[in-house]
């Protein structure tokens, strides 16, 4: 658990010192995906990880502007969906890779993993880079799932009980087949001694 937490806490550095680097660059946009910590999570008891399933609230900007574009906060619909599954932009995707349940980061998203040549109209430039401010709502993982446990246990009943079938099969078998060598002892026999029986009367 401790080398989760201190693996989770260096990448999280390491994206930050990334930002504090595209800042001292004069504002130039970023050509690679960068990100760091505008607030920690309290536990980190859970990451996001490919396949789970999330939630979370952003404001998104165009580069060198202040407006939002798009704010989950102003409507209170934060945004849930599966990692892997659901069509999401390749840059948001990538950079929530890591973030903890409850965490804030800002990702500094390039044009490439944005909206590329054709922007988007009346909200982003072509070519132009994009920021995410992500707060880490919720993060269900498969190993958090309930129902992954409920079906795990429902697996290993059946497999305990078809493994007690068969085994009750084979004992059966193995029973009819002992009894069968048994009858067919007693009958060689009985058949030797009614030989033996007649030979005597000769």
């Amino acid at each position: 658990m401790w080398k989760s937490l201190l693996s989770c806490y260096l990448a999280c550095f390491l994206l930050l010192c990334q930002v504090v680097q595209a800042q001292e660059e004069g504002q130039q946009q970023p050509t690679t995906l960068k990100g760091g910590i505008l607030k920690p999570s309290d536990t980190c008891r859970t990451t996001v990880s490919q396949n789970a399933r999330v939630k979370m609230h952003f404001i998104a900007r165009a580069w060198d502007t202040e407006a939002p574009f798009e704010n989950t906060y102003s409507d209170n619909k934060p945004l849930s969906f599966k990692l892997g599954r659901d069509k999401l932009m390749d840059g948001l995707e990538k950079g929530i890779q890591g973030m903890c349940e409850g965490e804030i980061r800002r990702l500094l998203v390039p044009a490439d993993m944005a909206f590329g040549e054709m922007g988007l109209p009346g909200k982003i430039p072509p070519n132009s880079a994009v920021v995410y401010d992500v707060e880490m709502l919720q993060v269900d993982t498969p190993l958090t799932n309930p129902w992954f446990w409920t079906g795990l246990a429902v697996i290993a009943a059946i497999y305990v009980f078809v493994s007690r079938m068969a085994s009750q099969v084979d004992n059966a078998k193995a029973e009819r087949f002992l009894k069968k060598q048994q009858e067919e002892q007693t009958s060689s026999s009985s058949s030797l001694s009614n030989a033996k029986t007649n030979e005597s009367c000769k």
